[in-house]
């Protein structure tokens, strides 16, 4: 950008002589001409290079929005240098044209750039209204904006912002009543003059990723800046669906499950639309049409559409005792279904089919997982780790047939390929997702697995971005939280005009099944000029497994060890092996290492008995302790202490440890104990 705005001037300043001269009718020096000609092409010329090589990292629609942003950068040098001349211009009429010409160069870029500067305009403007509205007085009774209440469906059980509640209805079953058959008005009650200034913002889903996106977009501009409505598909605001194990465990009530209160939502006027998805975009005027005809006009477009449940083309799959796991809806349904003790079978043996599992086995049921392929978790878990992980779900009274797959569900039990039965009064389907993006390439947006993005999770439509389990990024589509997390926060800084990268990420897991801690993260199995170290304990049921490349860890497994799992979480985030570990697996020692002892290794667990280790663990204020949404230690304590927060949930709240996965929740209750 320096050489840029050392180019422009110069051009600017040689082009003064030669305007002076084509008045007088003299002729320039031959200097001043080349001088001119030189710095005016070098201008260009660097301009345009770096234009194209940005592009060529980018894709085309984000080569459009930098030169934009270019464009505004070079009138904003432009402004200085106008500026500069005109106050030279008020001691000496030499400068008369100097200023001259940078007031036309600067007309000239504000005219090829005039609708972002117009638009920033009123932008400011608008905030300025607004500001000022609300600094006359407190509005009236009854004039907050009825984002969360409008957006509910008519009879919806639902916290309202009036503490009342209706009935709850699915979704077709009523209109919801801000819907509308032309373009949607925005529900901002009193506040309607700022509004008008407000870039709109359009998010389609209503899961964590697109809510994420929401409050990375207001924290890096003020709330003034956006005027935001949420489409989504399911009744009920934002819910955290990787606890809906806990719920139908009922360890957790369906409010505990959301991560936003109605009155965050109201307080920051975001209009949420459950029960009223997208059913087309319209690329061309900038607008999302939802399946009742409402038109929402858009600047900014993020589409968070998530996943469909892959549902097996088994004979008898229709019965209504086979459900999918995937929404709150489908557990209400197992739960009802589930009300008397009886057998349930679980078609998938992948993380969704063991966390639906846990939760029937809590439900008191006699559960069987089904799992095609040669072993449980078969995307995470080498042979080793799967086979300990199926004798300690055995010992909790979950089984599993694992290389056998459902030929037909019957009335009370499913016939396996080789034709044996399995008792079933009820049958899950979690057999896998598949990313939404049919809205997309209906649109014309590029579609592939899922819908195609770039580092800064732009699609190939201008103003539009993809986020969660339906975006596609360098070939891969991601289905945990933690890099679901880290695209959400790229793409709100990259709609607010702030520069992001997602460079993709290692994907690891922490999860409890039934009791048994599981960690995964990285690679499985070591690859050329790499090494892997394994131990287990089967009396201790522990199994766990190191990747390295040289002394740098790439990939890890551990199984019914949580203090282990989460060193190895550590290490793969930070990318360093612990010296201790390191010292117990080098190659002159490993062969004397007994397989059933581990290496020592120093746990993280806050609740140790011993009052030294509580004193050292709170000490340690650096460490991470949510990987998620990498939350210190350090962070909690402070938050505990001066807020004087007392559960899991005020924690979440304030610093979102524990708000997404989930896995750092015991260590975050053991420090709400030790700092109380």
């Amino acid at each position: 950008m320096a050489v840029l705005v050392v180019m422009l001037a110069g051009s600017v300043t040689t082009a003064v002589p030669l305007f002076v001269a084509s008045l007088g009718n003299a002729a320039p020096s031959a200097a001043v001409v080349y001088s001119h000609i030189g710095f005016s092409s070098a201008f260009f010329v660097a301009l345009g290079v770096k234009l194209v090589l940005l592009g060529a990292r980018a894709g085309p629609s984000r080569a459009r929005r930098l030169w934009s942003s270019l464009v505004a950068h070079v009138g904003s040098a432009l402004s200085g240098y106008t500026l500069l001349t005109g106050g030279l211009l008020i001691s000496s009429s030499a400068w008369a044209d100097q200023h001259l010409a940078a007031s036309f160069w600067l007309l000239a870029v504000i005219g090829v750039h005039s609708r972002q500067y117009g638009r920033r305009a009123v932008e400011l403007l608008g905030g300025a209204l607004a500001r000022s509205g609300r600094a006359r007085g407190p509005e009236r009774p009854g004039s907050q904006p009825p984002a969360v209440r409008e957006a509910t469906p008519v009879g919806a059980e639902a916290p309202l912002l009036d503490g009342t509640r209706e009935p709850f209805q699915p979704p077709g079953e009523g209109v919801p009543r801000a819907a509308s058959k032309t373009d949607v008005a925005p529900a901002v009650g009193a506040r309607a003059l700022g509004a008008g200034a407000r870039r709109r913002l359009v998010v389609v889903g209503t899961g964590l990723a697109g809510l994420a996106v929401v409050e990375e977009a207001l924290r890096r501009r003020s709330a003034e800046s956006w005027r935001i409505t949420m489409l989504g598909e399911e009744p009920g605001r934002t819910y955290n669906r990787i606890l809906l194990s806990k719920l139908l465990a009922e360890s957790c009530d369906r409010h505990q499950l959301e991560p936003r209160p109605a009155s965050w939502f109201a307080a920051n006027e975001i209009d949420v639309r459950p029960g009223l998805p997208g059913a087309s975009i319209d690329l061309q005027r900038g607008a999302v049409v939802d399946c009742r005809g409402g038109r929402h006009r858009y600047e900014a477009l993020v589409l968070a559409t998530g996943s469909r449940p892959i549902v097996p083309p088994i004979p008898g799959v229709e019965a209504g005792h086979v459900f999918s796991f995937r929404t709150r809806t489908d557990v209400e349904r197992i739960a009802a279904a589930a009300a008397a003790p009886a057998s349930a079978v679980v078609v998938g043996g992948g993380l969704l089919g063991l966390e639906a599992a846990a939760g029937l086995l809590a439900r008191e049921m006699q559960v069987t997982v089904i799992e095609a392929s040669d072993r449980l978790m078969p995307q995470q878990l080498d042979a080793g780790a799967a086979a300990m992980l199926e004798r300690a779900l055995a010992r909790t009274g979950v089984g599993a047939l694992v290389g056998r797959s459902v030929r037909s569900v019957e009335a009370r039990s499913v016939q396996l390929d080789d034709g044996q039965q399995v008792a079933a009064d009820l049958v899950v389907i979690a057999a896998g997702i598949r990313p939404e993006v049919s809205l997309a390439r209906e649109a014309g947006i590029e579609t592939r697995r899922g819908i195609v993005v770039d580092d800064e999770m732009a699609t190939s439509a201008p103003g539009v971005w993809a986020v969660g389990e339906c975006a596609e990024h360098r070939g891969s589509v991601y289905g945990l939280w933690a890099p679901l997390l880290d695209q959400a926060r790229v793409a709100g800084a990259s709609l607010s005009g702030s520069p992001g990268a997602f460079a993709g990420a290692v994907v690891s897991t922490t999860l409890k099944v039934v009791g048994v801690s599981v960690f995964a993260g990285g690679s499985q199995a070591a690859g050329p000029g790499q090494r892997e170290v394994a131990w287990s304990d089967d009396e201790r049921g522990t199994y766990a497994k190191l990747v390295l490349n040289g002394d740098r860890p790439v990939g890890a497994l551990a199984i019914g060890d949580e203090a282990l799992g989460r060193e190895f979480a550590r290490m793969l985030s930070t990318g360093e092996a612990s010296a201790e570990l390191l010292a117990a697996i080098t190659p002159s020692k490993t062969a004397s290492l007994p397989l059933e002892q581990p290496p020592s290794v120093a746990h993280s667990d806050p609740g140790a008995p011993s009052d030294p280790v509580r004193s050292e663990n709170m000490s340690r204020e650096t460490e991470l302790v949510c990987l998620c949404r990498q939350v210190t230690r350090g962070e909690i304590v402070r938050a505990i202490r001066v807020g004087g927060l007392s559960t899991r949930g005020d924690v979440a709240r304030a610093t979102g440890a524990s708000a997404g996965c989930g896995s750092c929740g015991p260590q975050v209750e053991a420090l709400i104990a030790l700092a109380s």
